[in-house]
């Protein structure tokens, strides 16, 4: 490990994912994809190429929070809507965990790796995933939340973590001057096969 206090942010989530094989394999995610990297500091870490005002860390715990809140809503609002909270957790613990290998530091700023010019970061977190024998329930959420991959969300908890992440995507655009991708055709899920 690189780095004591190494993701004390995400203790607090992960202690609700009530699988303990589960639990540890999503940090284990982290810290091996963490210590191949070339980053000194898990919170160096950009949400994003051109988003470098919010980090990696804080944009995945903003998403966790806003999907566990908006399941519990629909927890209480459909009754018969069976809404996986481990999975949950564990999918947006890791839906963007690929950027610490997609991303690295250079001289002033961030820029894509050799790797990351080749491959959507949810490569690197799916391959890590499988390492760690995540079920897959939580693979097709990281697979899905972007529409890089051509996946589609057709789970309920992968559907949450989906707008969950255009919500603090947007949010992060905005507060660094970006456009908001919400006036993009592709924003939203338009292939339903």
């Amino acid at each position: 490990m690189k780095k004591q206090g190494f993701l004390l942010e995400f203790q607090r989530y992960l202690s609700k994912i009530q699988d303990e094989k589960l639990r540890f394999a999503v940090q284990a995610v982290w810290e091996n994809l963490f210590n191949k990297s070339e980053w000194n500091s898990i919170y160096d870490i950009p949400s994003g190429i051109n988003c470098t005002a919010i980090s990696l860390v804080k944009h995945t715990c903003n998403v966790t929070e806003y999907a566990v809140n908006l399941a519990e809503v629909y927890g209480k609002g459909y009754k018969e809507l069976d809404i996986d909270r481990d999975c949950l957790i564990a999918g947006c613990l890791l839906h963007d965990v690929g950027k610490i290998l997609e991303y690295h530091p250079v001289v002033g700023g961030v820029q894509k790796t050799e790797e990351g010019r080749l491959y959507a970061d949810q490569f690197f977190g799916i391959n890590e995933a499988f390492r760690q024998e995540i079920p897959v329930e939580v693979i097709h959420m990281i697979i899905s939340n972007s529409e890089k991959t051509g996946r589609i969300p057709t789970t309920p908890e992968a559907l949450i973590l989906y707008f969950c992440e255009r919500i603090d995507e947007d949010i992060c655009s905005k507060m660094s001057g970006l456009p908001l991708r919400a006036k993009d055709k592709n924003y939203l899920i338009t292939n339903t096969e």
